[in-house]
């Protein structure tokens, strides 16, 4: 009995905080491991998928739009060199000759730059898509209030407990 109060007194290091010995295992020597393995790989991408890693550090959102922006699209160039390295046999010295092949390099970094691009243009683009929605909807709405003046009057755009509405002219009679 004595033992369980010393076990419930004694808090995890998951409850504490800390760092378990298992998310270190998780998060540092199961990837280190996966990229040893797989070491040709693992030279071609990291060489091709540099702009992603600046993306990341650079943005300071948090929900890090710019480098999935970027990241999806320099994938999506570094994939091709990936691919030609399986077809030719995934050993190290293709590995670097396919990292250093300027028009990987060029295909890879232009694919990021496209992601770039996007990033910064689509977001001033959808701001003025929803500005000019928001003009459309304040005219319609103006318009719909003009027509309510026109069959009801003019009370009928004024606010309660202005001078002139109906409100406050049944408050003079009482």
């Amino acid at each position: 009995m004595a033992k369980d109060k010393k076990k419930k007194e004694k808090p995890n290091d998951n409850e504490s905080g800390g760092l378990s010995t298992l998310s270190i295992l998780r998060a540092v020597v199961l990837p280190l491991l996966v990229a040893i393995v797989f070491l040709p790989s693992t030279i071609v991408l990291s060489v091709l998928m540099l702009p992603t890693l600046v993306a990341a550090v650079m943005d300071a959102n948090k929900p890090k739009t710019l480098a999935l922006t970027i990241g999806a699209l320099n994938l999506a160039g570094a994939s091709t060199a990936w691919f030609e390295l399986l077809r030719q046999g995934h050993r190290i010295a293709i590995a670097q000759e396919i990292a250093m092949d300027p028009q990987n390099v060029f295909i890879s970094y232009g694919a990021a730059f496209v992601g770039w691009f996007l990033y910064m243009n689509v977001t001033a683009l959808v701001a003025k898509v929803i500005s000019r929605r928001a003009g459309m909807r304040i005219r319609s709405i103006d318009k719909r209030q003009n027509e309510l003046k026109d069959i009801w009057g003019p009370s009928v755009a004024s606010r309660p407990g202005k001078p002139g509405s109906s409100q406050n002219s049944d408050e003079a009679e009482a």
